[in-house]
């Protein structure tokens, strides 16, 4: 979802953007490292509970169209059906997410290569490995928070929101 924030900036204001394999590849070597992070902490429900209660929809939803402009709209209409953010909703996720963190854990590490053997697969091809090697060069940290918001998927975004850590994972 890296590579879809980038294009939808490069649409909307007209920034740098490249071929979408390559946005693809750098997306999810920045997001290995984020899963390398994740592995290291221990689900803190009232943290995440409390994260949830004092966020601001509306805040974010303004943070959102400043970021990627029009582009917001479609994101922002699509949270009106979804409503991932209800605090009822979230506090059940969280149950499940605590609940299995075990199994959430394992199957991050069974299933998504670290970001030193991704790194290695892109140095043996000769591809860039950072936005910044193709000139990408917006706030990244706010692109992997826009992540959460593209489709109504659960990823990495999510849980990391879910787990009250989004703002400081990154």
């Amino acid at each position: 979802y890296f590579s879809h924030v980038w294009d939808m900036r490069g649409l909307q204001f007209g920034s740098k953007v490249d071929l979408h394999g390559i946005q693809c590849a750098i997306g999810t070597n920045i997001a290995s490292g984020i899963y390398e992070k994740v592995l290291k902490l221990t689900p803190d429900k009232d943290k995440a509970l409390s994260y949830a209660k004092a966020f601001n929809y509306g805040d974010w939803a303004n943070e959102l169209k400043a970021f990627l402009g029009e582009s917001a709209d479609t994101m922002i209409a699509l949270e009106k059906k979804e409503g991932k953010y209800n605090l009822d909703d979230h506090a059940k996720r969280l149950n499940i997410i605590v609940d299995k963190w075990d199994k959430i854990c394992q199957i991050i590490r069974e299933e998504i290569p670290t970001q030193k053997e991704i790194e290695s697969i892109l140095d043996t091809i000769g591809a860039p490995k950072t936005a910044k090697e193709i000139g990408i060069d917006c706030d990244l940290r706010t692109t992997f928070k826009a992540t959460k918001d593209i489709r109504n998927k659960y990823v990495l975004s999510r849980l990391t929101w879910d787990l009250g850590v989004i703002d400081e994972i990154f």
